[in-house]
């Protein structure tokens, strides 16, 4: 293929203007368009218009009408399989399919340097190994490149980049949510503190998962992900691939609406060359195929500590096949926690849960990891119990839900629970157990000189009446210095069941939590009065009354907002669902004003009468400085909303993540203030803050003298924002005109573009910073030496690489040249030297036009 005599591959005016309609239009920046003789596979192009913008070639041909051009096809930057340079004005790009593009050019060495920077900034952590392979004829048009992006540019690049391969909206709130994490040292990455428009489908176009998973897939700095209470039936699909990143540790997706992924995330649990999740948590999800995913844990070799599958709609075979998992898979062998409440377990799930126990008893330790299970439905919970009786097993946490007892099952509880020496909750939610055989265990709860410290939950148990008195005089003769926490949802307690439980509640001289959901209405004889007992009990630290269908307290109980407004030790306070209307809301916001303990706030399903009562409270919330976790009145909002034009909708919506981005800003640096990293730290779960604490740990050395503050002026040429700044910016750049052949060995970019732009920072936030690493230090004494560690491993592996651009070792992209530490700095693309200028035997010669 050769150029015609004096070929002019400039632009004028008008084609230059007719090529900016041509380029997609996700594309925010042409970087050079000029004209080529172009050949796809066999046919060729002459006189074509090829046109490279951050993430597109795009290649136009001439049209019917003389002087005009029509788009030929594009080409996305992450669908190149190889580039091979023939000549000076020649090269070749495979891409997908075997489709095979030569581009003949006086411009053509530049075009392909652009192209390859543009690659590289496209997705900069991406390893040399996975990178297309690249051949030159002379490597000195191709220096190395390794622009020094900060990890927060690294990851918007890589998100931009894939927004415009899925061909979806690229959302700047997503690069500024994972910057702010960053710099707050969370290794978490949370969906549901995305704006609300941003990951909510339920209520419109909501932003593609995928570029976001796509861009943390070789991200260092993310250990954890997680959701909870929005909708997202594609969340379980998309966020399947991370469990192939050797750095996520945690995968929680609870209430998400999740339909089906599970096929796709047992494919990556197969894949996966060093898996690393060892929490899981898809609770809540009715997925079709969560089949798959009991069938992936057979073969995954990341040895589990927490499993988690309540309400998760399993089948009698998927139960089956699970116990047949965790029974042959030795990576299974040391789970500590197992959670299957809402699924029924027959007779034979029991025999076979059972062989699982008695057959996973460690060698060295002589008794089983199993520290916390949940079970509902059992069939022969008789028989569950005799073997962990008989394995000795140490449980801290036993629930086990809507079964009945029979009496001998419930003795043989009662001895399971002697034999525990770290036991801390029992869970009986909806089991029935004689009444005799249930005030025997509450009996011996309080005997047992091993339980120091316990929690009850014995909601859905019809504990009302004449059962209900005897249960709190026991409670309180035998767990007065032991119960710290009680639950008593759902048992139809009536007034006088209230009366006897607020006598008793001053006397229970340890009890933090109470919760007493779904029992009252606003006809409740003396309700108020008694709301404001509990309101003034001088140690309750947590209080849930949430309401449902038949049960809603409505404005009952504003006095008892205004008497917990006194409180000195209220921590936490969920209302939900109860139609306290816009008096009620209105009473809640003075509460939260005047309080000065109140840290924990849920209040959906209040009903306000409009969005404008709705956005009062939000407004009250954001100026709070105690508040630590507020959750969006996400019903109330889509009730408030659902209803309205499209206009308006949006409009709305715009003041919701107005206010939800404010609020989020709020609530991270109140919990930086106490020392908190993560608000999953809120959830009281043992083995998830063991994880928590090492991933803040690995996370503070990996960025140990990393200026996240300090960002590349290079982010012009992709046409985005710098990751703190807001996504309002205008970035539209009109077509450059090509350089001359004489700039072929030009740098890759303006130099003015690798300097570096600082950002303002608030010094309150290093304060916060400090605190939040020092409370982790005071919980985790051996911290400080771990995160030395891990300084110390990171330097040694930079160390190591002193001899990457060896001019001994071969040159080719296709090797793997760069470790996992090295992300923060992305290797560069290297021409492989060539003595002789091969020409391919296959590419045929280009005719001049006629």
């Amino acid at each position: 293929m050769f150029l015609p005599p004096e070929f002019d591959y400039h632009l004028s005016a008008a084609e230059q203007k007719q090529i900016e309609k041509l380029v997609p239009l996700h594309q925010a920046k042409i970087h050079m368009a000029f004209r080529a003789q172009v050949m796809v596979i066999a046919k060729e192009l002459p006189n074509s218009i090829v046109a490279l913008s951050e993430h597109m070639i795009t290649i136009c041909v001439p049209g019917f009408i003389m002087k005009s051009y029509k788009l030929f096809d594009t080409y996305h930057l992450f669908e190149i399989q190889s580039i091979h340079t023939v000549n000076d004005d020649m090269a070749r790009f495979d891409f997908d399919d075997d489709l095979v593009v030569y581009i003949t050019t006086p411009t053509c060495m530049r075009f392909v340097r652009n192209t390859i920077r543009n690659f590289i900034l496209a997705n900069p952590s991406l390893p040399a190994a996975l990178r297309f392979k690249f051949k030159t004829h002379n490597a000195s048009f191709f220096p190395p490149f390794q622009p020094p992006l900060s990890p927060s540019q690294i990851f918007q690049f890589t998100y931009n980049a894939y927004c415009s391969y899925y061909e979806t909206t690229y959302y700047h709130e997503v690069p500024m949510y994972f910057h702010q994490l960053l710099n707050t040292g969370n290794s978490v990455f949370d969906f549901t503190h995305l704006p609300f428009n941003v990951i909510e489908c339920s209520m419109g176009d909501a932003a593609e998962i995928r570029p976001i998973t796509s861009a943390l897939m070789y991200c260092p700095y993310i250990f954890g992900v997680t959701c909870s209470n929005f909708s997202r039936p594609d969340i379980v699909k998309h966020i399947a691939t991370l469990v192939e990143v050797s750095a996520l540790r945690l995968i929680r997706l609870v209430d998400c609406g999740a339909e089906n992924g599970c096929l796709d995330l047992a494919e990556a649990m197969r894949d996966a060359q060093n898996p690393n999740v060892i929490y899981w948590d898809l609770s809540n999800n009715n997925m079709e195929d969560i089949g798959a995913f009991i069938a992936g844990l057979a073969y995954y070799r990341a040895e589990v500590r927490a499993l988690h599958l309540n309400n998760c709609n399993l089948k009698a075979d998927d139960i089956t096949e699970l116990f047949k998992s965790l029974h042959k898979n030795k990576y299974l062998q040391k789970i500590h926690q197992l959670s299957l409440i809402g699924q029924a377990l027959t007779a034979e799930h029991c025999n076979q849960f059972c062989d699982w126990l008695i057959d996973d008893l460690d060698d060295e330790k002589k008794y089983p990891a199993l520290k916390a299970l949940a079970i509902s439905k059992v069939a022969e919970i008789e028989q569950i119990i005799v073997s962990l009786i008989q394995i000795d097993c140490q449980l801290t946490r036993l629930t086990i839900t809507d079964t009945n007892f029979t009496e001998s099952a419930a003795m043989k509880l009662v001895e399971l629970i002697k034999k525990q020496k770290r036991f801390k909750s029992l869970s009986l939610d909806g089991s029935t157990i004689p009444i005799e055989c249930f005030m025997h265990i509450i009996v011996n709860i309080g005997m047992e000189e091993n339980i120091q410290k316990v929690e009850l939950s014995l909601a859905r148990m019809n504990l009302t009446g004449p059962n209900f008195a005897i249960l709190m005089g026991n409670i309180f003769a035998t767990l007065q210095l032991k119960l710290t926490s009680l639950n008593l949802d759902g048992n139809n307690l009536n007034h006088e069941d209230l009366y006897i439980l607020t006598s008793h509640l001053n006397d229970m001289l340890y009890l933090e939590d109470l919760s007493i959901s779904y029992n009252f209405t606003e006809k409740t004889e003396n309700l108020a009065h008694n709301l404001c007992t509990i309101a003034i009990n001088p140690r309750l630290r947590s209080i849930t009354m949430r309401g449902d269908q038949t049960h809603k307290v409505n404005q009952s109980i504003i006095p008892f907002f205004k008497q917990l407004g006194l409180s000195r030790t209220i921590r936490s306070l969920d209302i939900s669902f109860n139609d306290i209307r816009d008096p009620g809301l209105e009473a809640l916001a003075n509460l939260i004003d005047e309080s000065k303990t109140l840290q924990q706030v849920f209040a959906d399903g209040s009903n306000p009468s409009s969005f404008n009562f709705i956005e009062k409270y939000l407004i009250r919330l954001e100026v709070d400085e105690e508040l630590i976790s507020a959750p969006l009145p996400l019903e109330d909002i889509f009730e408030s909303i659902s209803k309205r034009g499209n206009s308006e909708r949006k409009k709305l919506l715009s003041a919701v993540t107005r206010h939800q981005k404010k609020l989020e800003d709020v609530l991270l640096v109140n919990r930086a203030k106490i020392g908190m990293h993560s608000e999953m730290s809120l959830l009281k779960d043992d083995e998830l803050q063991d994880i928590l604490d090492a991933s803040i740990v690995a996370v503070q050395a990996l960025l140990n003298g990393v200026h996240l503050t300090q960002h590349l002026a290079i982010t012009e040429i992709v046409g985005l924002p710098l990751p703190f700044e807001p996504p309002d910016t205008d970035t539209k750049s009109s077509v450059p005109q090509a350089a001359s052949p004489d700039a072929q060995k030009e740098d890759y970019v303006d130099p003015m573009m690798m300097s570096h732009i600082s950002e303002g920072v608030d010094d309150s936030m290093d304060m916060f910073k400090t605190l939040q690493f020092n409370s982790l230090l005071i919980r985790r004494p051996n911290a400080n030496r771990k995160f030395v560690k891990g300084v110390l491993n990171i330097n040694d592996e930079n160390d190591d690489d002193d001899d990457y651009y060896d001019d001994d070792e071969e040159d080719s992209l296709d090797q793997p040249k760069i470790k996992a530490s090295m992300f923060v700095a992305p290797a560069a693309f290297e021409g492989e030297h060539q003595d002789e200028q091969p020409v391919p035997t296959e590419m045929p010669s280009f005719l001049p036009p006629q």
